[in-house]
């Protein structure tokens, strides 16, 4: 990584400390049909981090969401994602869950939320990684026509696709405020995912699948596979997005980078590691490479 983009990330890190996230509720209601247009593209039941964070920069977020968007309905990048999945799951070993932490109620929960968050992960950092591309000019532009399979995915969220209340840290007590700092201290993170927020509605589950997580996150193999997808992304993002989209998109100001590079290299692929990692310990480490909600064939 050079310095140019260390020293951006490093900027970045406090800038979306210092961003406000928006959720939906008193945004403009052009800001709130692009919400709804991202659930339904993505086919999820929630606007992800990244999304909330650039709804602050709308003359920037709003064309450059409109110009990828049609692009990540395609077969093709849904695909994409599926490599990327894959890629993150390669030879991965967990620790098994202890059982009757849970009710069958409370696993289905997270299990539904876990499924949704696995399969559109691959698909953030697709879009963030072109996000950065365009930002940057970090690509040669040259339009191409689609060749491959142009087929469109359903425009809707996922049956079976599940969300949970985000509880902010602030709120959480002595315990869990300890269990979101060592999460977010472990991983470098300037907050905590939304996904373990999600998860702090069950401090005992979350407290488990993170002793496990976090067992990994400093080993040869958690970083190699995180390279690995790195790499891959930005080949499969500039293939089946940038070199789709028009151009030139919106530009984008330097605090827009900053936080597009933080998301690009920490906050969604981490996340897509660890989750991919709570996967093989709800189902087994062959089933972590896959998503149920995916339809590529």
């Amino acid at each position: 990584m050079d310095r140019v983009l260390n020293q951006r990330i490093e900027r970045g890190m406090t800038r979306v400390r210092d961003t406000p996230d928006l959720g939906k509720d008193g945004l403009s209601e052009p800001m709130q049909s692009v919400y709804d247009d991202i659930e339904r593209t993505l086919r999820v039941p929630f606007v992800n981090f990244i999304f909330r964070t650039l709804a602050n920069f709308p003359d920037y977020f709003v064309p450059a969401w409109q110009a990828l968007s049609p692009h990540l309905r395609q077969v093709a990048c849904e695909r994409a994602g599926d490599r990327l999945r894959s890629l993150a799951a390669h030879e991965i070993t967990v620790e098994p869950l202890a059982k009757d932490i849970l009710s069958m109620e409370d696993q289905s929960a997270i299990v539904a939320f876990t499924d949704a968050i696995h399969y559109v992960l691959p698909k953030l950092l697709l879009t963030v990684t072109a996000f950065d591309k365009q930002a940057s000019g970090d690509f040669l532009f040259s339009p191409v026509p689609t060749t491959g399979d142009a087929a469109l995915l359903p425009y809707g969220i996922a049956q079976g696709t599940g969300k949970l209340p985000l509880l902010d840290p602030a709120d959480a007590d002595a315990r869990l405020r300890s269990l979101f700092q060592d999460i977010q201290d472990q991983h470098g993170h300037p907050g905590v995912a939304s996904y373990y927020r999600g998860l702090g509605q069950y401090p005992v589950f979350l407290g488990q699948v993170w002793q496990e997580v976090r067992r990994h996150i400093d080993t040869d193999s958690y970083r190699q596979r995180k390279q690995s997808v790195l790499t891959l992304a930005e080949s499969l993002a500039d293939r089946e997005l940038v070199r789709h989209a028009p151009a030139p998109m919106a530009a984008a100001p330097e605090a827009v980078r900053e936080i597009l590079a933080v998301f690009r290299t920490r906050l969604i692929p981490d996340l897509l590691l660890d989750v991919t990692l709570i996967q093989a310990m709800l189902g087994d480490p062959q089933a972590a490479a896959y998503s149920r909600f995916s339809i590529s064939d």
